[in-house]
């Protein structure tokens, strides 16, 4: 069994001193859902007066209370993300490595299922490191909203311009194979090869250009980790060389990143102009703040969400290869339809997985074809006033609750022709529509697409360059959807409800990233 990130909620809700009891991460249906206790989802808050007399009364409150003035105090929201650029991050970044380097095909079976025993310790070491990060960016974004809002009368997607073009990993894995795609593309014959977008493009360079070969290999290793979906089961980057091969293609005669700069000094100045002494100051500590914390969102779902669940993924495969020589499976790929205890059982007792793995696959395309609702239970009540709690407990649980407001907020619903959702990132794009509704289908999108999906998951980003607007089903202006759509600069509308079910392949649509709308034309 993986640690159930439930754990690590609660650790996070501990060491901040977050005023919800717990937050219950649940499967259902193959789908994600966050159920955040109390049970009566907030429905009936009491008065700020009563609330702030309650926590300085109940015990558990008055533990969170402590928490949260221990954690400002001792400046844990200064020290945590100083922490993780100077330590936490290339530590991360070079264990990662270390694990991909691993030749798994030498360990006989017995010290496979060893490894994984030390990978899953690995990977919970980083999810309690992924929950502790999630605070800092939350209360840098929710401090310089409502500085702009207050100050500034700015709505949140304007506000959000002043960080745009910060979150350097949004865009990395794109910038390093464009980097490499114009080196290799300066040989006549590689670049030939690369332009027949080959699924066989490692083998094929093999003969024609091993330093390039070596090079993608070096790249695919650390990149080609990251699952296209949530979780282990789904196909990762390097399992898909086709995808590999458009994308290099593409890439070839890129002009490299935007640098989107200029737009950002040009806001900031903007806000600047109209400020003066203490809302000046005032403006200025939220920025700064902000700018140091955008960036891990990104960086966190990498580093310690992504990539150590590709790590996991490096097992299954390998597990399921040996079934497959045993003729116990039809697939390596299938095993990961298998929990990690079935799969070293099966090579321990020689059992033949195939009827197990066929059910699964069946209830998983069931569900795929029959997606759940958006939410389960009622829905989440009023938001309690937090005026009467400690200073440092009202800093930290307003910015909790600000996220999860923006984060969990309900789609708007279709206008006539136009489907509506949020404006995630501005500007306006007219183009032919492309429905991506599963991460097997991306290398389907062709350059100047319109990207139409249900969502979008970190890995997907190596795509983005290729698309002229994304629109998606869900989301937020916080999502990752919309934070890697400013790093490209490309129009995007989010929280789209009824995005993949209206719109089709091929149709004309002009996508208005600035007010949300998505329009026949």
């Amino acid at each position: 069994m993986l640690p159930s990130a439930d754990q690590f909620f609660d650790d996070g809700i501990a060491t901040w001193g977050l005023l919800p009891d717990s937050m219950q991460f649940r499967v259902i249906g193959h789908e994600p859902y966050l159920h955040v206790e109390p049970e009566d989802g907030g429905k009936n808050p009491p008065p700020w007066w009563l609330l702030g007399l309650l926590v300085r009364i109940v015990p558990s409150m008055r533990r969170k209370l402590r928490a949260a003035a221990l954690a400002v105090g001792a400046g844990k929201l200064e020290s945590v993300p100083a922490e993780w650029a100077s330590n936490h991050r290339p530590r991360l970044r070079r264990e990662i490595e270390q694990h991909a380097a691993l030749d798994l095909v030498a360990l006989d079976d017995a010290a496979l299922f060893h490894y994984l025993e030390d990978l899953k310790v690995f990977y919970a070491r980083s999810l309690q490191l992924h929950f502790t990060l999630f605070i800092p960016h939350t209360v840098g974004l929710y401090e310089l909203a409502v500085a702009c809002e207050e100050l500034l009368g700015w709505d949140l997607q304007k506000t959000i311009g002043l960080l745009q073009g910060l979150s350097n990993t949004s865009t990395a894995s794109t910038d390093e194979l464009a980097a490499l795609a114009r080196r290799a593309g300066q040989r006549i014959a590689t670049r030939e090869l690369l332009e027949a977008r080959t699924p066989d493009i490692l083998k094929r360079l093999d003969d024609i250009d091993p330093p390039v070969a070596k090079e993608l290999r070096q790249y695919l290793q650390f990149w080609g980790l990251r699952p296209i979906g949530p979780e282990a089961g789904c196909p990762t980057v390097a399992d898909q060389p086709h995808l590999v091969a458009d994308l290099i293609a593409d890439l070839l005669s890129d002009d490299g990143p935007r640098d989107l700069s200029a737009a950002r000094v040009a806001l900031v100045e903007e806000a600047r102009t109209q400020l003066t002494g203490s809302a000046r100051q005032r403006f200025d500590t939220a920025l700064a703040y902000a700018e140091r914390v955008y960036p891990l969102r990104e960086d966190n779902v990498l580093l310690t969400d992504q990539l150590p669940t590709g790590l996991l993924r490096r097992v299954a495969l390998e597990a399921g290869r040996r079934l497959v020589t045993l003729g116990l499976l039809g697939r390596a790929e299938e095993a990961v339809m298998l929990t990690a205890d079935e799969l070293h059982e099966a090579l321990r007792t020689r059992l033949d997985v195939r009827r197990i793995v066929s059910r699964r696959k069946a209830e998983h395309a069931w569900v795929r074809a029959n997606p759940g609702p958006m939410t389960y239970g009622p829905e989440p009540g009023k938001a309690p006033d937090l005026r009467g709690l400690p200073a440092p407990a009202r800093r930290i649980n307003r910015a909790l609750l600000w996220m999860m407001e923006h984060e969990l907020t309900a789609p708007p619903k279709a206008n006539g022709k136009a489907i509506v959702g949020i404006g995630a990132s501005s500007g306006i794009y007219r183009g032919r529509v492309r429905v991506i509704r599963t991460a097997d289908q991306l290398h389907t999108l062709r350059a100047g697409e319109v990207l139409v999906c249900p969502t979008t998951s970190a890995a997907w980003t190596m795509v983005f360059r290729r698309a002229g607007a994304i629109v998606a089903d869900t989301g937020s202006v916080l999502s990752h959807t919309a934070i890697v759509a400013r790093e490209f600069a490309l129009p995007a509308v989010v929280a789209a409800a009824n995005a993949t079910s209206n719109l089709v392949d091929g149709e004309e649509v002009t996508v208005d990233g600035t007010r949300g709308e998505v329009t026949r034309c």
